[in-house]
């Protein structure tokens, strides 16, 4: 019931998130859904009853599908269509590679020289210090240019700083090493 119902609330908060993405800044969105979810890990040691236990994991769940579609919408503005698809192709897998590292070696260490708890304390701090790391060293994203002006458009002064970077160093500025070690963990 626990991770069924973090599930559905992970993929009803997808939905959500894409939508509300669009109109929040996308700092604030990973921000509040690195530090929610590192929250729910360090509640979920401390509860005994299962609908607690639920309420824990739909909460993570919520706080997790938030951070997908800021790193998205951080990558879409900042890359170009080919650079974009390799970011977000890189992402997956270390996302994977993350997640099965975290289960492989993370968890039975702490199963094996400490307790289970442990296995929750320990990502709760990784996602608390990359919550804080993604908000205070992350700088602000720029906007990918729009068309070049012609001679029927002449050219206005851009609002946004104009950049093209190459994506696998907007994803280490991005913080997203830290942020994909810190999902893993949560998840």
């Amino acid at each position: 019931l626990v991770l069924t119902g973090g599930s559905i609330a992970y993929g009803v908060g997808q939905v959500f998130s894409g939508f509300a993405g669009d109109r929040v800044s996308p700092r604030l969105f990973v921000f509040v859904g690195l530090l929610g979810t590192s929250l729910c890990n360090l509640a979920v040691p401390h509860l005994s009853v299962v609908p607690l236990l639920m309420v824990a994991w739909c909460c993570n769940g919520v706080f997790q599908s938030m951070i997908w579609p800021a790193l998205i919408r951080i990558m879409a503005e900042n890359l170009s269509e080919q650079a974009y698809r390799k970011g977000a192709l890189a992402v997956s897998y270390a996302c994977s590679l993350s997640t099965v590292t975290v289960y492989l070696l993370l968890v039975p260490l702490c199963l094996k020289y400490f307790t289970w708890q442990t296995a929750f304390y320990i990502p709760a701090a990784i996602g608390i210090v990359s919550a804080l790391l993604w908000l205070f060293l992350v700088p602000h994203t720029c906007r990918k240019d729009a068309a070049p002006p012609t001679e029927k458009t002449p050219a206005a002064p851009a609002p946004v700083p104009v950049c093209h970077p190459h994506p696998l160093r907007v994803m280490w500025q991005a913080g997203i090493p830290v942020i994909l070690l810190c999902v893993a963990c949560q998840g």
